[in-house]
């Protein structure tokens, strides 16, 4: 019996809409204030929007790097899921970030990008903006499943 990822099911729904939402299947995302905000199939992009919770801050009040990787890891991974077909997921099998600045209290934007999608294997890349402020980038790469 195959189990229907919530995360999927979300994003299936976003996407008929076309209107923006919290994401709430996961604590991880609700902690992290996760919203859908936009989705260019053309592109291969879905951006995310996100407010941390004070949880991830660290001791100079910036949002902690693994929570800056958490957020893309997420942007790609959601990515990944709008080009996958019926009954197929992703799961990140390598993440690499590049932290490029400090992220302050606030909402940040997520952008996930798919770059190339096999049968097998899926690579993504993503960035997380504050405003106008590139504050990270990364790539993942994504076994497909299912």
């Amino acid at each position: 019996m195959t189990s229907v990822n919530p995360d999927i099911v979300e994003l299936r729904a976003f996407m008929a809409s076309g209107e923006p939402a919290a994401i709430g299947s996961s604590p991880l995302l609700e902690a992290l204030g996760a919203r859908f905000v936009a989705h260019d199939p053309q592109a291969r992009t879905l951006m995310l929007e996100f407010l941390p919770s004070d949880l991830f801050r660290q001791g100079a009040g910036n949002v902690q790097g693994g929570a800056v990787g958490a957020m893309l890891d997420f942007a790609m991974a959601f990515a990944a899921f709008t080009v996958l077909g019926e009954g197929q997921a992703g799961v990140t099998v390598a993440l690499n970030t590049q932290f490029c600045g400090a992220a302050a209290a606030g909402a940040v934007t997520a952008t996930g990008r798919v770059d190339k999608a096999g049968r097998k294997m899926l690579f993504a890349s993503g960035e997380l903006r504050q405003g106008d402020r590139l504050i990270a980038t990364a790539q993942s790469t994504l076994a497909v499943t299912g």
